[in-house]
Formats: structure tokens, sequence, C-alpha cells
């Protein structure tokens, strides 16, 4: 004797798969969200929110924003450092110190502190950011704005943003471009350092220190980081760049 097996109404399947469907499209959208939000530079730049905009200039895979602690009268670093004192960051140690040099870093430091920002000007997705910046909803349709986008960039230019003019020693331009010139490298592991070919101020009061560095040598998705090297005036800059991370639209971007 066959027994039939029990039978499982239509609409129980239908309500099991409609109610599966909606779990997987709510994974999918909370999905979304948090890589569109981790990685907004996927979309167009002209999509970019002034947020973003802002977020690529200072604090993303192409540029760094960070603070070096400012000793205190009392001997004490703001951040709680005192002399020789530090905590490790990507690019060394970050000190306060009353006398020489002071090592500015990938780490934040609070209580005193003065802030800087090292970027890669010239990489692509920055210029979008800038473009962005300057022209709005029309950043997409100005032909000025595509004219800057579409300049052939020479060299590697990285900037260091946030400089007070006094900081530097000195008052000649040319006696600072030859000292800046002499004190700056990109540092890649297996490589010789790369020097800068050019070096110029930008502004009155607080500066933005602009290096150019060749591309005779490229530096490629292999070198894996890159590090900026430089002696600002009594300020020792070392920053970490990690090449994986500066991947845009499938292309190394610097």
């Amino acid at each position: 004797m066959v027994q039939a097996l029990p039978t499982v109404p239509g609409c129980c399947i239908l309500i099991h798969w409609v109610s599966t469907m909606k779990k997987l499209a709510a994974s999918l959208f909370v999905f979304t969200l948090c890589l569109w939000a981790a990685d907004f530079w996927t979309k167009p730049y002209t999509d970019w929110t002034d947020k973003e905009a802002q977020k690529m200039a200072d604090n993303s895979p192409w540029a760094k924003t960070f603070s070096v602690a400012v000793e205190t009268p009392g001997g004490d670093s703001g951040g709680g450092r005192g002399k020789g004192g530090g905590g490790g960051g990507a690019g060394g140690t970050t000190m306060g110190q009353t006398s020489g040099p002071s090592a500015i870093t990938g780490q934040d430091v609070g209580g005193g502190s003065m802030s800087f920002v090292i970027r890669w000007q010239s990489a692509l997705p920055v210029k979008q950011a800038f473009v962005r910046q300057k022209f709005g909803a029309e950043a997409g349709t100005s032909p000025e704005a595509k004219q800057l986008l579409e300049a052939n960039e020479p060299a590697y230019v990285l900037v260091v943003s946030g400089l007070n003019r006094r900081q530097l020693a000195g008052t000649d331009p040319d006696s600072i471009k030859t000292a800046m010139m002499e004190l700056t490298s990109l540092v890649i592991k297996g490589k010789d350092p790369i020097k800068p070919i050019d070096f110029r101020l930008n502004g009155k009061g607080k500066v933005d220190a602009v290096f150019a560095f060749p591309k005779t040598s490229p530096i490629t998705v292999d070198d894996k980081e890159v590090e900026f090297q430089s002696k600002l005036g009594t300020l020792i800059v070392k920053q970490k760049f990690r090449l994986k991370d500066m991947m845009y639209n499938g292309k190394l971007e610097l």
C-alpha cells in the first residue's frame, strides 16, 4: 500500500519565499550602504557630497590628517607625553619637546597640538575633490573643471598643508627651497630614495609646502608602500601610504 505524502498548501510556500526574498533584499541593502559609506569614491565624483569631497582631500588613502603635540610650559606635551615619550604610529613616534625636532606621524594626539595634512595633490581623485568643491553642481560640465582634470601631471606632487610660515628656518626663498629639497624624499623599501625636483610655498601665514617628485622611476603597486620623509624647520615629517589602497578605477593614482 502506497501512502500519499502530505501536501503543503501553495500559499505557505509563497509566503516563505516572499519572506526569504525580503530578508535577502534587506541584507543586500545594508551591505550596499556599508560599502558605499566606506568607499564613496566608487561613485562618480560629481555625485560626491561636500563632506565626501572634504574627506577625500583630508582623510583618505591619498591624504592623511594628523597632529603633533605642542610642549606646554610645564614641560609636558599636550598629548600627555614628555620629552622622549611617544606612541607608535604608522610613520614612527610622536614626541613633544622643548628643544630639538618633533616627529610628525600619522597618529593623532590630544591636548595642545598642531594639525597638518599630507596629500597626493597630483592624484586624480584628489583633483576631483578640489574640482567638486570649487565648481559644485557644475563640476561635471564646466570647461575649466575639465581642463584642470585633464591636465598632464609630469611629476608626483605632494603637499604638506597647514604649516606656519615661521616654522620654516630662514627667510630667503632660495635657501628655503634648497634646504627643503635636500631634506625631503620618497622612500620605498629596496629602492633608492626619490628626491624632489622642485619645491614652492603657497600662501602667507599658514602655508602649503608643495613638493614635485620625478616619474622617471615610476612607483607601482608592487612597491606596496611609500613613505614621505621631510624636515620642515624643526618638524620631522614621516608618513606612510599603502599603495594597494590607492587604486582608483583599477589604476594606481598618485
